[in-house]
């Protein structure tokens, strides 16, 4: 008993040790994220950098080709940050997210439908995985663009398979009515939620929303109220930001993205503030792509990998 005891209290201040290293670390951690500057940080490398920069060309061609059909998207959510902060992409990320106003968006997809692939997603179920959806779209249609919907947002893919693929997401701002209260948007957007998250598959969240767009009483063709609508993650994730004055939106500017010029919004400060607080500051998942590590995920069950570390998942 006298043996177990003192390798009991071995073991309790090998633990008590362990903790205080991560104690220590974890003070380190906290204090190196209130006083370095992000704005510093320097860009992506190796394969997370060759991705970017893909991603970039694939993105370039498809605004230029939409810009000259009279289309207007503006840069917006984390791309937008990755301008502001660092002129390009976020150095873990190669998000390219573009926002347009809700009747050019629903032409958009007419024009993709038109001029591309269409994948149809309304037969994607609950039970299946979304990467797996995806996977089988690259199989289909490798290295041609295609457009897909989903609940959240419209993309436009190309790539062999998810590995190599390119991406540009499109999602609609409404202009509300000067009369629509928070507590009617809240509950719009609850309403929208219940239905995604009771839908069997994707189709019966499109008919959803195609009914509700047949006679959206809320909205108007113009006003000073403009937030997220339907087919925009942030009404169905029920994320109520307020809404933008007319003013934080238009008239557009341009702002530098990795040396090119790309359409955005008017105040990105007001716009970036409401949707992220301090986004001038580290966030939580600094270093860490949430997209590739939750495709990683995926991946993992095809015994297949992206190596590179932003993609890791913890």
């Amino acid at each position: 008993m006298t043996n177990l005891n003192k390798i009991y209290e071995e073991a309790i201040l090998v633990i008590n040790q362990e903790m205080q290293r991560n104690d220590a670390l974890n003070y380190q951690i906290e204090y190196l994220k209130k006083r370095a500057s992000i704005q510093r940080f320097k860009p992506a490398t190796g394969e997370m950098r060759e991705k970017q920069l893909s991603n970039l060309e694939f993105a370039l061609g498809i605004i230029d080709t939409i810009q000259k059909e009279n289309f207007h998207p503006f840069l917006s959510s984390g791309a937008l940050i990755g301008a502001v902060r660092h002129k390009g992409f976020v150095p873990w990320d190669n998000n390219l997210e573009f926002t347009l106003m809700a009747d050019e968006f629903w032409q958009l997809q007419d024009f993709i439908k038109e001029n591309y692939v269409w994948v149809d997603s309304s037969t994607k179920t609950r039970a299946t995985s979304y990467w797996a959806f995806l996977d089988d779209a690259f199989k289909q249609y490798p290295n041609q663009i295609f457009g897909m919907r989903t609940p959240y947002s419209m993309h436009l893919y190309k790539g062999t398979c998810l590995e190599d693929s390119c991406n540009i997401e499109f999602r609609p701002y409404y202009y509300f009515k000067e009369s629509v209260t928070e507590n009617e948007y809240k509950t719009h957007a609850q309403s929208a939620r219940n239905i995604i998250e009771k839908a069997p598959h994707y189709g019966m969240v499109y008919q959803f929303y195609d009914e509700m767009l047949k006679d959206y009483s809320l909205t108007c063709s113009d006003s000073n109220k403009i937030a997220a609508g339907i087919n925009h993650s942030s009404l169905t994730e029920c994320k109520y930001l307020g809404f933008f004055e007319k003013s934080t939106i238009f008239p557009l500017k341009t702002i530098e993205f990795e040396g090119h010029q790309f359409p955005t919004l008017n105040d990105a400060h007001a716009y970036l503030s409401a949707v992220y607080g301090d986004y001038m500051a580290l966030p939580n998942d600094v270093g860490i792509s949430p997209i590739y590590s939750d495709m990683n995920r995926y991946l993992a069950t095809q015994n297949r990998k992206l190596n590179f570390p932003e993609a890791a998942f913890y």
